[in-house]
């Protein structure tokens, strides 16, 4: 009961931290930014060893039952601790296959059919388009609006979604973080 409300604890406070670093916006350095991670850090170290202690008190159980000799609390603790739980099969596509060699195939094919990159004539008609276009682009004129520093380059770049596939320039998220 004591891990309990000591989880339960550290689990808010972590939350608090991190709700208050995303106010903040998400600097990488500071203050804000070394309670949150302490705070994350000592939630996760709680749950490991909560983890660690229901083992260990899985083990002295299972001990103690089997030098009493009590053969149904002995398998009903064993089967609780060992025993693997059979899940509900997945259907993809229609294929139902214990290898899985199916269902793999289908992704394979899945992907392969949208990932590739082929260049089609639609794709290269708007290249260029927008080519043609940006040449002769001159754009509204600059106010104060348009001023930036080094904290909103950082504040913006660590906001790009990764894994997204590369602009007209052929650069990605990755390569500006």
């Amino acid at each position: 009961m004591l891990w309990s409300q000591e989880l339960d604890c550290l689990k808010t406070q972590a939350i608090k931290s991190n709700k208050l670093w995303q106010n903040a916006g998400r600097f990488r350095s500071g203050p804000v930014y070394c309670k949150r991670n302490s705070d994350k850090r000592a939630y996760r170290l709680a749950i490991r060893r909560a983890q660690a202690d229901t083992n260990e008190r899985y083990s002295n159980d299972l001990h103690e039952l089997l030098l009493h000799k009590e053969g149904s609390e002995f398998w009903r603790c064993w089967r609780a601790k060992f025993d693997t739980k059979t899940g509900t099969s997945i259907k993809v596509d229609g294929h139902l296959d214990p290898i899985y060699s199916l269902i793999v195939e289908s992704f394979m094919k899945h992907f392969h059919k949208i990932c590739t990159a082929e260049k089609t004539k639609e794709s290269l008609n708007l290249k260029a388009t927008y080519e043609s276009r940006r040449k002769k682009y001159i754009g509204a004129p600059l106010t104060n609006s348009h001023l930036y520093d080094a904290e909103l380059v950082e504040r913006v770049i660590c906001d790009i979604h990764r894994g997204k596939a590369a602009g007209f320039d052929g650069l990605s998220a990755e390569h500006l973080m």
